[in-house]
């Protein structure tokens, strides 16, 4: 949500009354923040600019984080430890959530037959190098895919999944699963064996929109 405000597309999006709304980070630029202090300034200041104060006052609110709620381009395994702390702490204030029992933002939310929503944390469990997402986290989001009865599987990236080239090329590559190949192929190829259908990724950061068929 950088820019654009009182962010007028948001209030028009309250106006449809949707079921719910899906966040994909950014919702605060913190990046100048390194205190618990900072971040809930910028989280103050969001929350009550207009358009984020209609959507979710409409409807609930499915969010997950990218970096700018903690510092540009972050990998959460090497980026100052209090400042990432920090960070977390002012987005769960922000935009409270159900955790799992270890604390972590990855997620599943359930609407019956209909639909599954999984939630991811790709800033968090990154290592810089080639961890996009924990093994765990990876290995959770293979097996709830391929055990969900739901028709539509909506998962939550904040970053897109796609394979831009030659769009972008490797142009900042590594700021999306593109830059990890290998946890990124080891996912669709566990999704295209098993021939799981339904799957729509959501994903965010890139300031365009676009509708893609993922094809590893």
């Amino acid at each position: 949500l950088g820019g654009n405000r009182p962010w007028p597309s948001l209030s028009h999006v309250s106006e449809t009354r949707p079921d719910a709304f899906l966040l994909l980070g950014d919702t605060v630029y913190a990046d100048g923040a390194t205190t618990l202090t900072d971040f809930r300034r910028y989280w103050r200041s969001a929350l009550t600019t207009q358009g984020l104060r209609d959507v979710t006052a409409s409807s609930s609110v499915i969010a997950t984080w990218d970096d700018h709620e903690v510092v540009n381009n972050f990998s959460g395994l090497v980026v100052d430890a209090d400042r990432f702390d920090a960070g977390l702490m002012a987005f769960r204030e922000g935009l409270p959530q159900g955790a799992r029992a270890d604390g972590s933002i990855w997620r599943k939310i359930s609407w019956g037959l209909t639909a599954d929503v999984f939630v991811l944390d790709c800033r968090g469990e990154r290592d810089g190098d080639q961890q996009y997402v924990s093994e765990e986290q990876l290995r959770w989001l293979k097996d709830e895919l391929l055990e969900s009865p739901a028709r539509f599987k909506l998962v939550l990236n904040s970053v897109p999944i796609t394979d831009y080239s030659p769009v972008f090329g490797q142009a900042v590559a590594d700021d999306r699963w593109q830059g990890y190949p290998a946890q990124r192929s080891d996912l669709l190829d566990h999704v295209v064996a098993n021939e799981i259908e339904g799957i729509l990724w959501n994903t965010g950061d890139f300031h365009m929109s676009t509708a893609s068929r993922v094809d590893p």
